[in-house]
């Protein structure tokens, strides 16, 4: 069984563990991201990026690539909306009543803040731009690879990772640190024995369906956020991707009346995003590209740190998808971990300092969620 040693190995490769692997390779500092699923998400999941964010991305210089591939909201857009349908929104008839509002960070930062994107920026896309930066800055990024088991010493961190490729499939890292960003059902936080608080569950189930149909006849070349969909056949969320041919449904269920995630077929997701756009007759061709079941939830971790590991992202806290304060949260615990990691790896400060993460990431996160 190979060993390999690293000073950071980071648990989840979604957008919070490619933030932390980034701004750690921004100071210097080498780390090895391990990620179960095959390749990074298609699904856009949260859309937007606040100031600070943007910020971050400043310092990093990324700022301006992921502005390349934030959605051109520059013009203004109709925020959000509510409609039986998307027809029945009249996007037309919105404009005319009053001009399209610009960006809310826009509006909020003004001369104050550089961190204004032109618009939207999927968490697909903000990935695609995170994962070639990292790794061409020293990161390693391992895709199809599973943490099994982890051991803390005094001295640092022994993990068994499944690779399915290495021989026996079993590889030993040895690490100064670990940071668990493995998400809701964190593994890390469980073997920790970490408990959390908070309300849980929040509504009913929901499926994410990402779909691509070209909707102009219906938008007519104006942006929106998000269109609250109240008709009674398909009610639900109608989210902007690109805000032309990708989109993103959100549809509840009710697993007591007998419905599951595996009801959304992609012929009865065609047939709810035709009633959801007021088109249920029309040939407008959908392609359902996938389905993400989810729900709402609202967590926290009791504890941020155990030891030589520390909890960021939603494996920390789990905030319902409002204002996208999971995301901005989560890329927040990053940087501010990873430029403490880095001066006590340097030696330009001792050990003490890493106990400021939790203390300050925890009554953010434990805010946020309130």
């Amino acid at each position: 069984m190979s060993e390999t040693r690293i000073p950071v190995l980071i648990a989840g490769g979604g957008t919070v563990g490619l933030a932390a692997a980034l701004f750690l390779a921004h100071h210097g500092v080498a780390s090895l991201v391990v990620e179960r699923q095959p390749g990074p998400s298609v699904h856009p999941r949260a859309t937007g990026l606040g100031p600070r964010t943007v910020e971050f991305l400043r310092q990093a210089g990324l700022d301006e690539a992921v502005d390349a591939v934030a959605v051109d909201m520059s013009a203004g857009n109709l925020g959000k909306l509510s409609a039986a349908t998307l027809a029945e929104a009249d996007l037309p008839a919105v404009v005319a009543a009053g001009p399209a509002r610009p960006q809310l960070e826009t509006r909020l930062t003004g001369q104050v803040s550089p961190g204004v994107l032109r618009g939207t920026c999927p968490q697909n896309r903000l990935d695609a731009v995170l994962l070639p930066a990292a790794r061409e800055r020293g990161a390693t990024v391992r895709y199809a690879t599973r943490l099994v088991s982890f051991e803390q010493d005094d001295d640092g961190i022994t993990a068994l990772l499944d690779t399915g490729d290495a021989p026996g499939g079993r590889e030993t890292v040895r690490a100064d640190y670990l940071v668990a960003a493995d998400g809701v059902r964190s593994g890390v936080r469980d073997a920790l024995g970490i408990a959390t608080s908070g309300p849980g569950e929040l509504g009913s189930p929901m499926v994410n369906i990402l779909f691509r149909a070209d909707l102009t006849a219906y938008t007519h070349g104006h942006s929106f956020v998000t269109c609250d969909i109240t008709h009674p056949d398909a009610p639900g969320l109608l989210v902007t991707v690109d805000g032309e041919k990708e989109w993103i449904f959100h549809a509840a269920y009710d697993p007591a009346a007998g419905r599951g995630a595996d009801d959304f077929t992609p012929a009865r997701c065609r047939a709810l995003i035709r009633a959801a756009v007021g088109a249920p007759d029309l040939e407008v061709e959908v392609e359902v590209v996938s389905t993400l079941p989810w729900r709402p939830r609202g967590l926290l971790a009791d504890r941020f740190r155990a030891g030589r590991v520390f909890l960021a992202g939603d494996a920390a806290h789990t905030n319902p998808p409002l204002g996208a304060f999971g995301l901005n949260t989560g890329i927040a615990d990053a940087h501010n971990l990873a430029w403490k990691l880095a001066a006590v790896l340097r030696g330009d400060a001792g050990p003490a300092l890493l106990d400021s993460y939790p203390a300050e990431r925890r009554p953010v996160a434990a805010l946020a969620l309130e």
